[in-house]
């Protein structure tokens, strides 16, 4: 009786454990766990071609021949163990790479913080200094008046060369 049952209705328990989640077409890592696993799969079909090899020629041969046929038809078979070894090689290379560039980095910022907060520390002492307190307590200089040329307000009387009523 399949009648009575609503599947929006069944809970499935909601398992959200990581180890338990799939590894997303995007996700870090999620390349190389690819290519090691396409490798696995290589080296799987190759120890079963083997096999069959020495049990059944005409066997490993149709397996051989379905291959050939996916690749023909444009279909992607990535089963050359030598190329995918070179990838993953590559890979591990590019994140060593990629590592030791982000350490040089927060080493960098690491410093230029330190640089900061010594400047900062210097700054602060030479404000308390009374040797640079003097400097600071120097008079104002006098606002000079306006150079040659300067046709502004003078003393609230208007233009100079305003036209006279």
């Amino acid at each position: 009786d399949t009648g009575d049952i609503q599947f929006t209705m069944l809970q499935l328990p909601a398992d959200t454990s990581k180890a338990q989640q799939k590894i997303g077409t995007n996700a870090p890592g999620s390349k190389m766990q690819k290519l090691k696993n396409l490798l696995e799969r290589a080296q799987e079909k190759e120890a079963r071609l083997q096999e069959l090899k020495k049990t059944s020629a005409d066997k490993a041969e149709a397996e051989q021949w379905k291959d050939t046929l996916k690749q023909a038809t444009g279909e992607k078979v990535m089963d050359d163990q030598v190329k995918l070894k070179r990838a993953i090689k590559a890979r591990e290379a590019q994140k060593k790479k990629a590592t030791k560039k982000w350490g040089k980095i927060q080493k960098d910022v690491t410093k230029a913080k330190e640089e900061k907060q010594a400047k900062r520390t210097e700054n602060l002492k030479k404000r308390n200094d009374p040797l640079y307190a003097k400097e600071a307590e120097k008079p104002a200089k006098k606002p000079r008046n306006s150079g040659a040329g300067f046709e502004g307000k003078r003393g609230g009387a208007g233009f100079i060369n305003k036209k006279k009523e």
